[in-house]
């Protein structure tokens, strides 16, 4: 056992390589629990909207919206006509633990902007051919509820609009890619029975109801602030060393 003189002898002296090594370890833990603290207020204001308006009755989506925001998930009305030869795939989106994508389509509306509508998913194989889908003709009305784009984060893949393909809803990019100027908000169709122009049991298939949002960013923050403190205090731990001479 050290005795106290032995220990008031001891010295913090970090090597290079180590510090190095641990310094940028350290700060992206920080970053990653710092990210997970944003993204829990983030979840919580997305869970707020669903709760005070997800269960409105639908209402026609207005021309003009000043406000985006006090749109996200309000249930909506709007028709038009599909502009299919402008469809767009979202990536990346397993159903039942089968991959596939969102079928983003612009609507044509009159008197008003053209609206991005989320048709729902269809199953695509890894290379990313997707299974047949159905393209309604002429006027429809869909049923759904608003969105507003999502932040997007470091870690989400970068789109890629010349082969149609997006891994996050980006309206502005969305409007050049398809020469519409889009509204400030896309539409998530609901199955509503008459009012979508698919027949039943053909894709794409939309959702059926409100997202169910978990939220576990508190328990992955403090996960990697305390992997954070681990690594600091090993790192600390390590580099105290006798003043005798030691390297």
């Amino acid at each position: 056992m050290a005795t106290r003189t032995e220990r008031s002898r001891r010295k913090f002296r970090p090597k290079l390589a180590a510090t190095l090594i641990a310094l940028p370890a350290f700060v992206v833990l920080l970053g990653l629990g710092y990210w997970q603290v944003e993204r829990l207020e983030w979840k919580r204001g997305l869970i707020a909207a669903i709760d005070e308006r997800g269960h409105l009755p639908p209402v026609d989506l207005p021309a003009e919206i000043d406000q985006p925001a006090d749109w996200s998930f309000r249930p909506v009305r709007v028709s038009g006509q599909y502009a299919h030869d402008q469809a767009q795939h979202l990536m990346a989106r397993v159903r039942d633990g089968q991959l596939g994508i969102e079928l983003l389509t612009p609507l044509v509306r009159e008197n008003a902007p053209p609206v991005l509508v989320d048709r729902g998913w269809v199953p695509a194989d890894p290379s990313g051919d997707v299974a047949p889908y159905d393209e309604p003709r002429g006027d429809v009305v869909i049923q759904g509820f608003a969105r507003v784009p999502e932040t997007v984060s470091s870690f989400t893949p970068d789109n890629r609009p010349a082969d149609r393909e997006w891994f996050s809803v980006d309206l502005a990019a969305l409007s050049k890619q398809t020469g519409y100027a889009l509204a400030p908000v896309y539409v998530m169709a609901m199955p509503t029975e008459g009012t979508n122009g698919s027949a039943a049991g053909t894709y794409p298939a939309p959702m059926g109801r409100l997202p169910e949002l978990p939220n576990n960013h508190l328990q992955y923050a403090i996960t990697w602030f305390a992997l954070a403190g681990a690594l600091l205090g090993v790192y600390v731990l390590a580099h105290f060393r006798r003043d005798s001479g030691e390297s």
